[in-house]
């Protein structure tokens, strides 16, 4: 099964950009939207004027469960310092059972992207 999400772009060029940047592979492009492969899932960049919004990763938010926790630090280490790092690399809720460690990345039209890890992984539904 491959999840599908849809979200707003200023600047399709920009965001194309962006996400081949972090790891994303172009799959179609029009003029009204781009179509990615994001870590095996179909992520539709479509151009649009709401992308202008307050910045917070909550409530709206998407992102990647990394399946082990070397290759998550390996990708914090490459973003860290980068202008589209949004929140730092963190551990959330931590000894209990739901302990996961997220960084969050911000795309050029204010789209918040979490990348996390669980230490449990039965966790990451239940």
């Amino acid at each position: 099964m491959i999840f599908h999400l849809a979200i707003p772009s200023r600047n399709l060029a920009e965001s194309e950009s962006f996400y081949l940047k972090i790891g994303a592979n172009l799959g179609r492009k029009y003029k009204t939207h781009i179509v990615l492969d994001f870590f095996g899932h179909q992520l539709v960049c479509h151009k649009s004027d709401l992308w202008d919004r307050h910045l917070s990763m909550y409530p709206r938010h998407f992102g990647v469960i990394i399946e082990d926790l070397k290759t998550l630090k390996l990708l914090y280490k490459g973003w860290q310092c980068a202008p589209f790092l949004f929140e730092r690399f963190f551990t959330r809720n931590p000894g209990k059972r739901e302990e996961h460690c997220t960084f969050f990345l911000r795309d050029p039209s204010n789209n918040i992207i979490e990348f996390k890890w669980y230490k449990n992984k039965a966790a990451v539904i239940g």
